[in-house]
């Protein structure tokens, strides 16, 4: 396989250029790419004509590597659409990993040639791998696959506010909330996103009055209509597990079975204060529609847990919020190319985003709920298709947020951030 393409060498320069060789190992050809030294820099590329314009291929290639500390960083399979002219058009990584037997790894990807695309130049590359690392590749591979199509989603945001029912119970709240969801459900929703603890939001109880078991009347109903709408739906509150209490989103399925929690891990402190313990864990969901995260309200302010989920695999994140911050909120989207589904009850002053709105991977707006009282906003995403910026850092060229940001993070340079060094 190896031998099926012309393979050429390319290094930054003769002082960072690695060894390259080509090798055999059990009986099968490898490309092989030994460290020149701490910060060598070196590729095998081949360039693949009688390329078809918007055609989907899946290229694949498998590769080993020992010494190498942060192989995510280092070892990279590049692909470039290219005009006829020379003119590059897309450039992105593969970048689905798979493990294989005796420590090989497989990378794959479905990419798309696009309009006056001629040729593809496929890059197999080790950067910055020490002073004794090396990787070797195998069984590359270009086939034409069906195009993968749309991948369509219908998802639902809510909005409920609290204040006009303030002297009202929890049974009562209820009400207004199935009265959202059967909004949502008849205009075909595939998942529903409620408010943070909109169950509860501002009625006169205690957190010890709030906290409920997992098999409340709040539950039993959201299960009743997932079932009714065949649709998911996230909800939040206040659970009580033992002797303690979190704040808590549930995913139910469209068959009405719980199938994921999310417990809030960071807690603002006058909910600290309150006694509500914070969750440790990131869970990604499958439905099935595509993997999902939750975060909670304050949990949106920071960058880090957006970026676990989207690294996760997380194709839309959903919060549950009571405060707002629309300025993070998009951050989160743009920086991770993830939908942001926001379902909130507070606007904040001057905004032009109302608190429950949908948010696209390049941060912007696409629906929003705009009724002051209750209301829905179900809008319709294809979670297969591609958002493209130029340049970025892959050259005269497009390329996506979300391939280029997962790919190029500095694994190993975070340590202040990770350890809290400077407490």
């Amino acid at each position: 396989m190896i031998n099926t393409y012309k393979w050429n060498t390319w290094a930054t320069n003769e002082l960072q250029s690695p060894e390259f060789y080509r090798d055999s190992v059990h009986g099968e050809d490898v490309l092989k790419i030994a460290s020149g030294g701490k910060y060598s820099y070196g590729k095998w590329y081949c360039d693949i004509d009688d390329i078809e314009e918007n055609t989907a291929y899946r290229f694949k290639v498998k590769y080993y590597s020992e010494n190498v500390p942060i192989e995510k960083t280092s070892i990279s399979a590049v692909f470039t659409w290219i005009k006829e002219d020379g003119e590059w058009l897309e450039r992105g990584y593969i970048d689905e990993i798979a493990i294989l037997e005796d420590g090989w790894r497989n990378l794959s990807r479905i990419i798309k040639a696009p309009r006056d695309a001629a040729s593809l130049k496929i890059e197999l590359g080790l950067r910055w791998p020490g002073s004794n690392g090396y990787v070797l590749w195998k069984e590359p591979c270009l086939e034409r696959v069906d195009d993968p199509g749309r991948r369509i989603v219908r998802v639902a945001t809510t909005y409920i506010d609290p204040r006009i029912d303030t002297d009202t119970d929890m049974e009562r709240r209820l009400a207004r909330i199935c009265k959202v969801v059967d909004e949502a459900g008849n205009q075909g929703a595939d998942i529903i996103c409620l408010s943070e603890t909109i169950n509860e939001r501002l009625l006169p109880l205690n957190l010890e009055e709030r906290a409920l078991p997992i098999d409340c009347s709040f539950t039993r109903k959201m299960k009743e209509k997932a079932r009714q709408y065949k649709t998911y739906i996230i909800y939040c509150f206040y659970e009580r597990e033992d002797s303690y209490t979190y704040n808590t989103a549930v995913l139910v399925n469209r068959e009405g079975e719980i199938v994921g929690k999310y417990r809030k891990t960071h807690l603002p402190m006058t909910e600290a204060e309150e006694g509500v313990i914070p969750g440790t864990e990131y869970p990604v969901f499958d439905t099935d529609f595509g993997k999902i995260g939750i975060l909670i309200c304050w949990d949106q302010m920071f960058p880090e847990p957006s970026k676990i989920l989207a690294l996760k695999g997380a194709e839309i994140i959903f919060v549950p919020t009571a405060g707002d911050g629309p300025i993070h909120t998009a951050a989160r989207a743009a920086e991770n190319g993830i939908y942001m589904v926001i379902s909130g009850i507070d606007r904040q002053e001057n905004s032009p985003w109302m608190p429950s709105r949908i948010i696209n991977p390049m941060g912007e707006v696409i629906g929003q709920v705009e009724e002051k009282d209750e209301g829905v906003c179900v809008t319709e995403i294809d979670l297969n298709k591609k958002f493209y910026a130029y340049w970025l850092s892959a050259g005269p060229c497009y390329s996506e947020p979300r391939n280029i940001y997962l790919k190029e993070r500095m694994n190993g340079t975070y340590d202040e951030v990770v350890h809290d060094k400077y407490q």
